[in-house]
């Protein structure tokens, strides 16, 4: 944070320090998920281990209910050799703690999905997210205009989907998304990095 402050508020407020410590499981998750057993003691103990940090991840904030997405994701990218059947037996674990999770979710918590942003039409929804994801990727490559946290009128509303907020967002994904693909054969690592990156956006 001392170097790179676009996501201050994690240490700035008590409250959303939750996405350090999710991000803190997600990470320790990929780390097991990573690692290779030799022996199929090994290899259970790995799926539960990584089961185990995915659910702390999602318990910590709803964020970490993609860390599935980005596991199977560090398996395409870096070669996973085991088949599809081997692939579905690794990630089966996972599935099943997030599919508990939004469970137990929907039944405690409310509102949820799109409800969350209430009578607001899905479409103003997806061109807003949009331009936050753009809005936070420049704040990657220029920190600056940072606060403690975001007010409602912080990022205005585009109006329809010619507007040119969110065309411009549209580029500067599309953009990113492309030298993701162009660079998947050359410099998987920053690849998948791009594609992690979406990925942990995209709640």
């Amino acid at each position: 944070f001392a170097v790179h402050p676009v996501h201050g508020e994690t240490v700035s407020i008590i409250y959303p320090r939750a996405g350090t410590l999710s991000a803190l499981f997600v990470l320790l998750a990929l780390l097991v998920h990573s690692k290779e057993s030799a022996t199929r003691a090994g290899a259970v103990s790995a799926r539960v281990a990584t089961a185990v940090l995915a659910f702390l991840a999602m318990a910590s904030k709803d964020d970490g209910v993609m860390v599935g997405a980005m596991l199977l994701l560090y398996d395409i990218a870096f070669g996973w050799r085991g088949g599809v059947r081997g692939l579905i037996w690794r990630m089966s674990p996972i599935a099943v703690v997030t599919v508990g999770y939004l469970l137990i979710r929907a039944a405690v918590c409310s509102p949820i999905g799109f409800s969350y942003f209430g009578s607001t039409p899905v479409g103003e929804v997806i061109r807003t997210v949009t331009v936050v994801q753009s809005v936070a990727m420049g704040l990657l490559a220029l920190p600056f205009d940072l606060a403690g946290t975001w007010a409602d009128d912080a990022i205005a509303r585009p109006e329809s989907w010619g507007d040119p907020w969110f065309l411009g967002a549209v580029v500067l994904v599309g953009c990113a998304l492309g030298v993701a693909g162009f660079l998947w054969r050359r410099r998987r690592i920053v690849s998948f990095g791009i594609l992690f990156y979406f990925a942990a956006m995209i709640p």
